[in-house]
Order: C-alpha cells, then sequence, then structure tokens
C-alpha cells in the first residue's frame, strides 16, 4: 500500500530523479534482478562501474520520498555530424504498478539532462528482449511525448526547456 504522504494532489506517486551512487547499488540490483533475471550483483556493479569508460554513462534512479527505487535508467553524450551533440538513453528498467508514472519521470529527467548539457537531440534505445518495461510501453510513453519512432529507437529533437520540476508535478507532453 503506498503512504498518502507519497501521493500529489492528483494521486500520483511523487517521483524525482538523482545518480545513483555506490551506496545505492544493491537497493538498484533489486530492480535490476527483477527486470533482468540472468544479471548476477557482481555483473550488476561491473556495469554500474562501467561510467568510467571513455563514454561516460551516467546511471540514474527514479525514487519515490521515501528513497526506494521504481526505476532505472543510464544515459551519456555522443555526437555524430548528423544529431550533434545527442543525449542517449539505455537500459530503462521499472516493475510494478507504478510503473507509467516512473517512465514519465524518466522521460522528464531525461529531458532535462539534455537541456542542462546542452544536447539539441534525444535517443532513447530500444531492446527488443527488454520485459520491464516492454518496448511497447517504453513507446507508449515516449511516442506521446513527441519522439518518433525509429525501430530500435526513439528520438526527439530539440527538447524544450525543462525547468526544475517540482516532484509529483504534470508533464507537459501527458495530459
Amino acid at each position: 500500500m503506498v503512504d498518502e504522504n507519497n501521493l500529489d494532489a492528483a494521486g500520483r506517486l511523487i517521483l524525482s530523479a538523482q545518480t545513483l551512487g555506490e551506496d545505492d547499488l544493491a537497493q538498484a540490483y533489486v530492480l535490476v534482478g527483477l527486470c533482468h533475471d540472468t544479471v548476477s550483483m557482481e555483473r550488476w556493479r561491473r556495469l554500474a562501474a562501467s561510467g568510467e569508460q571513455p563514454t561516460p554513462l551516467v546511471w540514474q534512479a527514479i525514487r519515490d520520498p521515501r528513497g526506494y527505487i521504481h526505476a532505472l535508467f543510464a544515459h551519456r553524450i555522443e555526437h555524430d555530424l548528423v544529431d550533434g551533440a545527442t543525449l542517449v538513453a539505455t537500459d530503462i528498467l521499472t516493475a510494478g504498478p507504478a510503473w507509467r508514472t516512473a517512465m514519465e519521470t524518466v522521460e522528464l529527467s531525461i529531458r532535462g539532462i539534455a537541456h542542462r548539457a546542452g544536447c539539441p537531440s534525444i535517443r532513447i534505445l530500444i531492446h527488443p528482449d527488454r520485459e520491464a518495461p516492454t518496448p511497447a510501453q517504453l513507446r507508449s510513453v515516449f511516442l506521446a511525448c513527441g519522439y518518433k519512432d525509429r525501430g530500435p529507437y526513439l528520438s526527439r529533437s530539440m527538447p524544450q526547456a525543462v525547468s526544475d520540476t517540482p516532484p509529483g508535478s504534470e508533464l507537459p507532453c501527458l495530459s
């Protein structure tokens, strides 16, 4: 049961994004294990530590006010001749009854990160074997927010400016 103190005026779970820290890996692994039962804790620790590769990969946790993790995603900035600086998000994971609210918070967070990083485009990688969320669930949320379906990924050009939106506020792309 969800504590009423964790809900906004519309009855939606209040969630916010934070960079995943070393101390968060065990709690985050619960979600990783639910979504990918073949990934061991050791492999998860190595994946989370891979952020120090040549193209930094940053993990974000979507949390409720109690600190519980409802979603995870990773992002990095890539550069190419067509799109220039592009924020690429991957490994979006969420499970449970609040998956849609968690995905909406992921989307808002991705746009905010892209805006702050000066990226005029966003690319969301879609893994066809993903189970939580499924590719169809990812598409249902991100296409409603103005992304274009490009098969193995979704893209969005020129993200709108996103201010520091208070947790639980409505997303401008979803009504």
